[in-house]
């Protein structure tokens, strides 16, 4: 397979009670360039076995010989990322079809942004949605914004993987399991 334009990134620990409805929304894509890469945190669960299920060439998976957590198994995903552009989804979320192919346009069309963030839904089991999470759009949103949450949903980022390299990285003192 040649290089991708985009590695979508995902952790998955246990993640088998969602994981098929996620990888089925982000392997339906509108935007077909990209790569998705799953770094499974030594799952004791069916996750392995419902990754493998997939039978496309675009699932990528390297598993972990331990439990690492999502922050250390994040930067092992980004040290295999062959994107440019690196994406992150978990095991628990869904993709609107058209997330890819906004996101990378919008980073293709604008080379001084480092990252865009896209809107998310919350679901809540069989209740659906029960929230959207919108990110600003403005400066001084973002800033506002900055001083109580973080104006980026990180699920559904979209980043220029070479920045995220150059500043070092997830900070691996934050631990998730």
């Amino acid at each position: 397979m040649s290089q991708p334009l985009v590695t979508v990134l995902m952790t998955v620990y246990n993640g088998g009670t969602y994981l098929r409805p996620s990888l089925e929304s982000i392997l339906k894509q509108t935007f077909k360039d990209f790569e998705l890469l799953i770094i499974n945190d030594a799952s004791t669960d069916d996750s392995l076995k419902i990754i493998r299920s997939c039978g496309d060439p675009r699932v990528i998976v390297h598993s972990n010989a331990v439990n690492l957590g999502q922050t250390k198994s994040l930067n092992v995903g980004l040290s295999l990322a062959r994107g440019k552009y690196v994406a992150r989804m978990d095991a628990d979320d869904l993709a609107f079809p058209q997330w890819l192919k906004e996101l990378s346009t919008f980073l293709e069309g604008n080379p001084g942004a480092a990252v865009v963030s896209a809107r998310a839904a919350a679901i809540k089991g069989q209740a659906g949605i029960v929230r959207i999470l919108n990110t600003p759009t403005e400066w001084p949103q973002m800033i506002l914004r900055s001083l109580t949450f973080s104006p980026i949903n990180h699920v559904g980022s979209l980043m220029r993987k070479d920045i995220v390299l150059a500043m070092g990285a997830y900070d691996e003192q934050y631990h998730v399991p």
